[in-house]
């Protein structure tokens, strides 16, 4: 028997936490203020960790060229991939 690792246990509870919170969030029976609170919690999630990778492409670009502009080359594909899904999901579901 393996002894159960703390990231693990911390990573179960964000996963039911962010995965609870988009399926609330797209939810009908949930109130229209929760889930725009939930939609922006959800927002700022990805524009932060979209942000911390430019930071980091940025710092490293200083250092290693070819590195850094891989690193932002990232970060740009995460934000089209992040706005593509966040139209795919939101957006055009109210057209529907």
């Amino acid at each position: 028997m393996g002894c159960i690792s703390m990231d693990f246990i911390i990573e179960l509870i964000l996963d039911l936490i962010f995965e609870t919170s988009v399926e609330a969030s797209k939810s009908n029976k949930v109130p229209k203020p929760i889930r725009i609170f939930l939609i922006s919690l959800i927002l700022f999630f990805f524009i932060g960790v979209v942000a911390l990778f430019y930071l980091v492409g940025i710092l490293v670009i200083k250092e290693n060229l070819i590195g850094g502009i891989i690193m932002l080359a990232f970060a740009t594909l995460m934000l089209f991939l992040a706005v593509y899904r966040f139209r795919k999901m939101y957006i055009e579901k109210k057209e529907d």
